[in-house]
C-alpha cells in the first residue's frame, strides 16, 4: 500500500482493498500515482550518471558488514553537484 495526498494504491489482491474504498479513500492505481507525480514533477527525466569502478566510500552496518559501495563519477557529473544543480533536474 502506498498512501499519498492523491491517492492510496493498493495491491488488488489485499483483502483490505474492500475496506478502504467503503471508508471512502479514493484508491487509485500505481500507475496513475507515478504519472501523476511525473507531471507534477515537470516531466524531466534524471541525467544519466556515469559511475567509475573506483570506490571512494564503504557503507557499513554497525557489525562492520558491508552493506554498500560509493563509486566515483565522472567529471561532468560532479560539476553538476559542485555547482549546486541537482543532476535530475538538468
Amino acid at each position: 500500500m502506498v498512501a499519498t495526498e492523491a491517492g492510496v494504491a493498493v495491491n488488488p489482491r489485499r483483502p483490505e482493498l474492500d475496506r478502504f474504498k467503503s471508508a471512502g479513500l479514493e484508491v487509485v492505481g500505481i500507475d496513475a500515482l507515478h504519472a501523476l507525480a511525473e507531471r507534477d514533477a515537470g516531466g524531466v527525466q534524471p541525467l544519466p550518471v556515469n559511475r567509475r569502478d573506483r570506490v571512494v566510500a564503504v557503507v557499513e552496518y554497525r557489525d562492520g558488514t558491508v552493506i554498500d559501495v560509493v563509486k566515483a563519477v565522472e567529471t561532468a557529473t560532479a560539476k553538476i553537484w559542485r555547482e549546486n544543480i541537482s543532476p535530475d533536474r538538468g
